[in-house]
Order: structure tokens, then C-alpha cells, then sequence
């Protein structure tokens, strides 16, 4: 465990290589999986002179709610972010394909309309924001390869 002064508190990055069993309702049963990697990463906000971390991560469930969207809060550790970043490649009848999946406090992370991007673009953020947090060249790279993930399954999604 990594403990930071810039907002983000009790930092923890781990990644974990299977073939999909707890993330299954995530890949599409057409999709035969050969291979699933799920990042998490974890901290505790606070607001700081390094930033408005927690802040931040309430405008963004106030703009979820606003839009009718799930709630990510944890209401047992409400100043808790829990992120979970599946990548798993399979294939199907098509041949092979990408996929990628977002837990957010528990909660599945959607992609079905534009107001869905506000999600993506906090995730973006927090993972951007461990990445500069870390001292770890590990935790960097981790945090990095899941910032790649959640900007190209924006991008696939804006078309």
C-alpha cells in the first residue's frame, strides 16, 4: 500500500490475469474468452492543496443522478473509490475481438448513450490521477494501460 499526499490516500493497484468468472455478465456469451486481465484500483479521497479529489468525485455522482444514471457511491465508505478495469480478448463467429468492462464501486459502468461519457471521463481522470500519484513505475504503467482502455472504449463508442 502506497500512501500519498496529493489527495488520493491509501492508493492500491493490483492486476489479476483469468479467465473470466466474476466478470462474465461483462463479456457476451458469443465471445469465446482466451485470455482476461482486471485491474482495480482503490483510494480515499480528501480534498487537499493538491486538489479537489473528493469534490470531484461528487460533482460527478450529482451529474450521474442528474441524468436519471446508476449511483456509484459505496455508502460504507463514502470518500472510497473502488475502480475494476477488465480487458479480455476472445472470439466469436467474426473472429477476434476486444473487450472491456468498467466496475465502479460494485456498480457496472454503462456505455449506452452520451450522458454515459461522464462516467468515462471521471474514470479517465482518477486513473490519470494514481498514475501521477504512484511511485511505483509498476502502479504507473497499470494505471496508464487502463486510462489507454477507458479513452479507446469512449472513442469506439463516439464512433
Amino acid at each position: 500500500m502506497e500512501v500519498s499526499f496529493t489527495g488520493l490516500n491509501n492508493i492500491y493497484v493490483g492486476n489479476r490475469n483469468f479467465v473470466s468468472r466474476e466478470y462474465k455478465t461483462l463479456i457476451p456469451k458469443s465471445i469465446k474468452v482466451e485470455k482476461d486481465v482486471v485491474l482495480r484500483f482503490r483510494a480515499s479521497l480528501t480534498d487537499d492543496k493538491f486538489g479537489p479529489d473528493l469534490t470531484l468525485f461528487k460533482n460527478f455522482l450529482k451529474r450521474m443522478r442528474k441524468y436519471g444514471k446508476r449511483n456509484f457511491l459505496n455508502p460504507d465508505k463514502p470518500n472510497e473509490v473502488c475502480l475494476d478495469v477488465q480487458y479480455a480478448v476472445g472470439r466469436d463467429r467474426e473472429g477476434e475481438k476486444a473487450i472491456s468492462g468498467f466496475i465502479l464501486n460494485g456498480v457496472e459502468v454503462p456505455l449506452s448513450d452520451n450522458k454515459d461519457l461522464v462516467a468515462f471521463t471521471y474514470l479517465a481522470k482518477f486513473t490519470k490521477r494514481i498514475a501521477e500519484a504512484s511511485k511505483s513505475e509498476n502502479r504507473k504503467i497499470l494505471a496508464n494501460y487502463a486510462n489507454d482502455i477507458i479513452h479507446s472504449t469512449a472513442l469506439t463508442f463516439i464512433g
